[in-house]
């Protein structure tokens, strides 16, 4: 189900940003003063990580670490960022969301940031996709129920290719990106 609204025309176009040398201190005020849930952490326009309020929770609040350390210490890192090219389909956007189970994607092009890809984003712009979010918090089950599939189909996140993809490590792949 194409909507034909790319990913690029959806995003916010000027996502809120921090260095990855910025304090943690500084990157909670930073999401306050602009009541946002997350930062793209880059340096000279190239993706580094993005923190969430998810680890703000995990990784400092829950270890009571420092808020004087560098963000770049908490940041989840680029090469586990789930990321999507502007060109994308929103749709495509969505069923990564959905089955990646994150709530945002950085927009890129090579490892130059766009923009940033929200759920707020995808509902401004076309609301009648809101009952795939729902659907995805109502069904809901946990990993050890059996199941008689054990794959979907959709465009891997690693490589962009639509495939039949599998369950690694909390994320979904395809075969290539599985044996990688």
């Amino acid at each position: 189900m194409k909507t034909g609204i790319k990913v690029s025309d959806a995003m916010t176009k000027s996502p809120v940003y921090a260095k990855p040398e910025d304090t943690i201190l500084a990157c909670a005020e930073k999401m306050k003063e602009h009541d946002i849930g997350s930062l793209i952490i880059k340096k000279e326009g190239k993706l580094l990580g993005i923190v969430t309020e998810t680890d703000f929770l995990a990784k400092v609040i829950a270890n009571r670490e420092d808020t004087s350390i560098p963000v770049k210490k908490i940041m989840t890192k680029k090469e586990d960022i789930i990321s999507i090219a502007g060109n994308e389909d929103l749709y495509d956007a969505i069923l990564t969301m959905s089955r990646e189970d994150v709530r945002r994607l950085p927009v890129i092009s090579e490892e130059f940031v766009l923009g940033l890809l929200t759920h707020k984003d995808i509902l401004k712009i076309h609301p009648d996709l809101y009952d795939i979010f729902v659907q995805k918090y109502k069904i809901r089950e946990p990993e050890e129920k059996p199941s008689k599939q054990h794959y979907v189909e959709g465009v891997c996140p690693s490589c962009r290719s639509y495939n039949k993809l599998t369950r690694l490590n909390g994320r979904w792949r395809c075969e290539p990106c599985r044996i990688k």
